[in-house]
């Protein structure tokens, strides 16, 4: 009996051969955009156990594989103004899969496409155009029939590589994870990740950068330093964002201007939403402001004090020791900054891990974790799929 397989779409995993990276500080070029050079650094002992640490879990996880539903893949590469395609959608419209074993086009062939409600939100060319550049893919199996086609999750790889980002020259600025493919999905298409074929779940510190705040001026906080305006979670974002904002220009005005401008980028859906609530409310970025000032009077001696980089610098060092402890103890840990991914059945080590690793880095202070989902009995999880 031939038996049904997950058909995989094979991207190209690559490895950043420098796992340290030292930047400069940013500066404006002759066209307006902010940069920052790359510097060369001479090794030590400290450079060289940041290497160690990069080189260790990036040589683990080669060893690992990290997928991600196709739909996910083609969502996160459509363009604002094109109507994403959701799953159930997508299981009406495709009628036959091809094989394919070689590029073709330069993308897959999906085929007869059909739309059951007779309107014009599903067009295959939506298909054609974002699947564009996967190549390296046999996405047909003849044991998987049109019948049963709509219980197979086509499934991207991701790479999971890693290296460390460093800024103003100094290793003690920044410091955080950046260049796996994972983390440029948003929170819900990372719950849909797998590893290894398993279903996953992410833990992240709560407000991690204003519980720092307070724990630097040696002060606890309890509660959510963000959440200002009656649990709405629009306005919360909109504080959460203004706090890392005004923490990091050189005057209230700089941030009220950034602020601004943040909340003005075309492809941010999610800022466009936070905007219209602001309105709503009747708020500006200078009430906003205010009022953090008005909840937490402490931010008045952090404001525009560039210690949101400290901030980043600290999370970075708790995240390099909470990969260090996964990569020993041979489990596939992935880290969007200050979240982290495992395999379900590793989701109490890592809620202790990141709770230890908080206190060891942070002088016994703690900060909360998100983890709702931790303790709940059924593994069931209603959104993912698989054959």
């Amino acid at each position: 009996t031939v038996m049904p397989y997950i058909p995989t779409i094979q991207m190209i995993n690559i490895e950043f051969n420098q796992p340290i990276i030292l930047k400069g500080t940013k500066y404006t070029d002759d066209k307006g955009n902010e940069v920052s050079t790359i510097i060369d650094y001479k090794d030590n002992t400290n450079t060289r156990y940041l290497s160690r640490i990069v080189r260790e879990y990036n040589q683990f996880m080669k060893s690992n594989i990290i997928q991600i539903p196709v739909m996910d893949y083609i969502n996160h590469n459509m363009n604002d103004d094109t109507a994403v395609i959701s799953y159930a959608k997508i299981n009406k419209v495709i009628d036959h899969v091809y094989r394919i074993d070689n590029i073709f086009n330069n993308g897959i062939v999906l085929s007869d496409f059909k739309d059951d409600r007779n309107d014009d939100d599903i067009d295959s060319r939506y298909i054609y155009k974002y699947i564009d550049g996967i190549n390296n893919c046999i996405i047909y199996n003849p044991a998987i029939t049109h019948n049963n086609l709509v219980n197979v999750e086509y499934l991207v790889n991701l790479s999971p590589f890693l290296h460390r980002v460093f800024v103003n020259g100094s290793f003690d600025s920044l410091g955080r994870f950046y260049g796996a493919d994972y983390q440029l999905y948003d929170s819900k298409s990372r719950s849909r990740i797998l590893i290894n074929g398993n279903p996953v779940i992410e833990l992240d510190y709560k407000a991690m950068h204003a519980t720092m705040m307070y724990n630097y001026s040696d002060m606890e906080y309890e509660g959510d330093p963000y959440d200002l305006y009656n649990s709405n979670e629009l306005l919360r974002g909109a504080v959460k964002f203004m706090f890392n904002i005004a923490i990091n220009t050189s005057s209230k005005q700089d941030a009220y201007k950034a602020f601004l401008w943040k909340f003005n980028q075309p492809k941010k859906e999610k800022m466009k939403r936070i905007k219209a609530e602001m309105i709503k409310h009747n708020l500006t970025p200078k009430v906003l402001l205010q009022r953090i000032l008005d909840v937490h009077p402490i931010f008045e001696d952090y404001l525009s004090s560039g210690m949101g980089l400290t901030f980043q610098n600290k999370d970075s060092m708790i995240a390099s020791d909470i990969l260090e402890h996964f990569t020993n103890r041979n489990i596939p840990c992935l880290c969007v900054h200050d979240s982290f991914i495992v395999e379900r059945e590793y989701k109490i080590e890592l809620f202790e891990e990141m709770r230890d690793t908080y206190k060891k880095h942070m002088n016994g202070f703690e900060c909360a974790i998100d983890a709702k989902d931790i303790f709940d009995s059924s593994e069931e999880d209603p959104d993912y799929t698989h054959a």
